[in-house]
């Protein structure tokens, strides 16, 4: 899943992750209660936080991709805490498997560095430039009902539009996203 913290405000992806840890410890067991439900409110549970942004790179083994380990605050820490960190300032996007989805998993050694090889990234079939846009679920999902029905071309230029970017099929854009916020998984 994903932490989230307001930009501007001071509060770091550790900050985040150490406000709402019973919540991400919570979130794992009933995920994965087979293997994480023994380890509620137990001190040898650990949360890595990955760089923002990184799936990609995680998922591939990108060794410049390096996971923190964020400590389990303790009950004195948790209190000053809730006074510093607001819980407007922080939040959390939780994963949703389906079924018997095995869902995503990764492995770190114990300074946060890819114990595996860097895997080779398939070739991207929609490769040829073009711009990002990030949108949260709830809009993406406002945006989504409102495609119902149109021209897939005309439902992706007002999709665009709407949020501020003008479409033009042929631009290339070549800039990096540079979002900052805390990936958990």
């Amino acid at each position: 899943g994903k932490t989230i913290r307001t930009r501007g405000t001071g509060v770091t992806v550790q900050d985040s992750v150490a406000r709402q840890w019973n919540l991400l410890e919570e979130h794992g067991a009933r995920l994965r209660p087979n293997e994480l439900a023994k380890f509620l409110g137990k001190e040898e549970l650990e949360l890595w936080a990955a760089p923002g942004n990184s799936e990609i790179d995680v998922a591939y083994y990108r060794p410049e991709i390096m996971f923190t380990k964020i400590d389990r605050p303790t009950t004195d820490a948790y209190k000053e805490l809730v006074k510093g960190v607001r819980t407007v300032e922080v939040g959390y996007e939780g994963e949703v498997y389906m079924e018997d989805e095995a869902g995503f998993r990764t492995t770190r050694d114990d300074e946060g560095r890819p114990d595996a090889p860097e895997r080779e990234s398939p070739p991207d079939p929609t490769s040829g430039g073009g711009k990002t846009m990030n949108m949260d679920g709830m809009a993406m999902n406002e945006s989504i009902k409102n495609l119902d029905g149109m021209d897939t071309s005309e439902s992706i230029k007002n999709l665009l539009e709407e949020y501020g970017t003008k479409y033009d099929p042929d631009e290339d854009d070549d800039e990096e996203d540079d979002d900052d916020g805390g990936v958990m998984d």
